[in-house]
């Protein structure tokens, strides 16, 4: 959304728009496609299979896929406050031991 905000600003309105359009499609992508419901994913292999799942016996909840959807502000409200406690709660479980 920040693109949209500086091309309004530049006074290029149809660029602002397309920005916010293509926007709004990226984060309508990663909830339907990144979401495993537990936690955001990392990424696909080439075979299809997730990394970064709930599935996986290895980076199950990856910090960079759970901090974008904070920093970036495009990840689901709830989702992104549910995964940032869980990232937290691992990680300090992981120091502790």
């Amino acid at each position: 959304m920040q693109f949209a905000e500086v091309a309004r600003g530049h006074g290029d309105l149809p660029f602002a728009e397309r920005c916010r359009r293509e926007a709004d499609r990226v984060r309508q992508n990663i909830e339907q496609n990144g979401w495993d419901g537990a936690w955001y994913r990392r990424a696909y292999f080439d075979d299809g299979s997730p990394l970064g799942s709930a599935s996986n016996p290895e980076c199950q909840i990856d910090s960079i896929a759970q901090s974008w959807s904070v920093l970036s502000g495009a990840g689901n409200d709830g989702r992104s406050r549910m995964v940032w406690r869980l990232w937290i709660s691992a990680w300090f479980a992981a120091i502790m031991n």
